[in-house]
């Protein structure tokens, strides 16, 4: 006699998100990526996307960019 293997459940995260994740078992593993940079602007492939997400959102970025390192040479200026 052959054993019927259990129905995949579906998770709450992906029935409110109304997307297809299904779960084999109940030996769940969790992870995460972080990542991190310096600078005032995202590495360029990062960029990329949020453009591609909102256009001109890159723009946006890098005049924010420039009236962060305006104010700051100001404030040092200041402070001389």
């Amino acid at each position: 006699m052959t054993e019927t293997p259990p129905k995949p459940r579906t998770s709450d995260t992906a029935k409110s998100q109304n997307t297809p994740e299904i779960l084999e078992n109940d030996d769940l593993e969790t992870s995460y990526t972080q990542i991190t940079y310096s600078g005032p602007l995202p590495p360029s492939h990062e960029f990329a996307a949020y453009e591609e997400m909102s256009p001109g959102a890159g723009k946006k970025m890098i005049q924010m960019a420039v009236e962060a390192n305006r104010a700051n040479i100001h404030i040092t200026k200041m402070a001389a």
